[in-house]
């Protein structure tokens, strides 16, 4: 009776744990679409509620993030650092103008003791056809 109970409170467990993560979803479905990067220095980027992965010519990086802000016109996440995990890093991911072939879209980044957003990257998500 007791390994029956056990299993039925790891099952009640793991149903909540993935309903929670389900329930983190962008307002904006905007930024769940590949952001292809403006200028050389920048990586295409693409984001969840969870995440954000970068890749450029075969080396990716992924840092585990939580979402911090959430609206139509802007993503703010909280993520541990690229190389070393202990440090943190903002990233405001905010939609700008639109073209005919898709929008233009800013990320911004900083570390938390930082009072203002100093660095920036602009990207492209293009329209699908």
């Amino acid at each position: 009776m007791k390994k029956i109970f056990t299993f039925i409170s790891l099952i009640l467990l793991n149903c909540c744990h993935a309903t929670a993560e389900q329930e983190q979803r962008f307002v904006n479905p905007l930024f769940y679409k590949t952001m292809e990067p403006v200028s050389t220095m920048a990586w295409r980027t693409k984001i969840t509620p969870t995440s954000l992965v970068s890749d450029n010519k075969g080396t990716v990086l992924e840092q585990k993030c939580t979402l911090a802000e959430n609206t139509m016109d802007t993503v703010t996440l909280d993520c541990e650092g690229a190389y070393e995990k202990e440090k943190r890093t903002l990233y405001r991911i905010v939609s700008q103008k639109r073209d005919s072939d898709g929008i233009f879209i800013v990320i911004y980044f900083k570390s938390p003791i930082e009072e203002e957003y100093i660095s920036q990257d602009t990207f492209f998500i293009y329209d699908n056809p």
